[in-house]
């Protein structure tokens, strides 16, 4: 099981679960994951308790021992050999928890695509994005028309947002429909 795998079960935990997760879980999740990682993906490996406390940020033993607990109790991290003093550390595994595929998080990330691709099928337009904060004028606009044909002799007239000008700035009357 990848980091991936990993990060995807938890949060379909998470997701399943709100009222039991908070962040603190999730940030030693994820640095007994990096620990691992950095350690070449070890099948058990020893969890500082120092270390991981001032890596996530938590001040007080008994919230990273709580933690750590719960993850421990939720099956996420299995406990190997728990440290005897303050000199040794826990020795945890991670857990290849896949209890929650294709769950609630999955159903919700498909509701919430198949209701905005709903709501944006009107829109085909392409988003234009002014590059600079200045508005730009139609002077500036043919100017812009003239560098390019200075640069680019196209064959045939550029057709562009604003077909009622043509290559040479000057403007191009509309045929009736």
């Amino acid at each position: 099981m990848n980091s991936y795998e990993l990060s995807r079960s938890w949060f379909n935990f998470a997701f399943e679960n709100p009222e039991k997760v908070k962040p603190n879980h999730t940030a030693l999740y994820f640095f007994a994951i990096e620990h691992c990682n950095r350690l070449g993906w070890k099948s058990k490996f020893g969890l500082p308790t120092t270390m991981a406390k001032d890596a996530i940020g938590i001040r007080s033993y008994n919230t990273y021992i709580s933690t750590l607990t719960d993850l421990v109790d939720w099956g996420f991290i299995i406990m190997v050999e728990r440290s005897k003093n303050q000199y040794s550390s826990n020795i945890i595994a991670l857990s290849k928890f896949d209890k929650a595929r294709d769950k609630a998080l999955d159903k919700a990330l498909i509701k919430h695509v198949t209701k905005q691709s709903e709501s944006t099928v009107q829109s085909i337009d392409s988003i234009i994005k002014q590059i600079t904060s200045k508005q730009i004028n139609k002077e500036q606009v043919i100017e812009i028309y003239k560098a390019i044909k200075e640069t680019y002799q196209p064959k045939q007239p550029i057709k562009h947002w604003n077909e009622s000008i043509d290559v040479n700035g000057h403007q191009i009357k509309q045929p009736k429909k």
